[in-house]
Formats: C-alpha cells, structure tokens, sequence
C-alpha cells in the first residue's frame, strides 16, 4: 500500500467475509499490520452456506485523513 510515492507503514488492514443473509453478522477473518513496505499478507477461513464475499477493510491516514476505505476482493485473489 502506498500513499503517493511513499509506504503506508504499520497500517490495519483487515479481510472480511460480507453477510448478506439477515442475522448472519460480517465475519472477520484476518488483521495485520502493514509492513515498512507497505506489504501484508492476510489469511482466514470461515464456514458458510453460500460463496464467502471478502472484502478487504484498510484503516490508514494518508495525507493526514483518518479514513476507513472498503475494497471488494476480486476471486483469482484467494483460494476456496
């Protein structure tokens, strides 16, 4: 992760399986912290009835914002 041209350092980053189904709360798989490259490598596993939806979840402050930014996670990025 980078802001600009420079790491993200020592960001939370967090990956989610996303309930659609009413009374199935989000399930949080796995949270790190950024590495001094602004690396990371999350993993997880959840039980569910349908496909999981991850979505990975960044807390970082880039340009002096304290901003949350929600990335939907395209398939060919995880194993099933």
């Amino acid at each position: 992760l980078y802001c600009g041209d420079r790491p993200l350092r020592n960001t939370r980053v967090r990956i989610y399986d996303v309930d659609r189904v009413p009374g199935d709360s989000d399930d949080l798989l796995d949270e790190r912290f950024t590495d001094a490259n602004g690396e990371f490598r999350l993993d997880g596993t959840t039980r569910e009835l349908t496909t999981i939806e991850p979505v990975l979840v960044v807390y970082h402050d880039c340009e002096d914002e304290n901003t949350v930014r929600f990335f939907p996670i395209a398939r060919h990025w995880f194993q099933l």
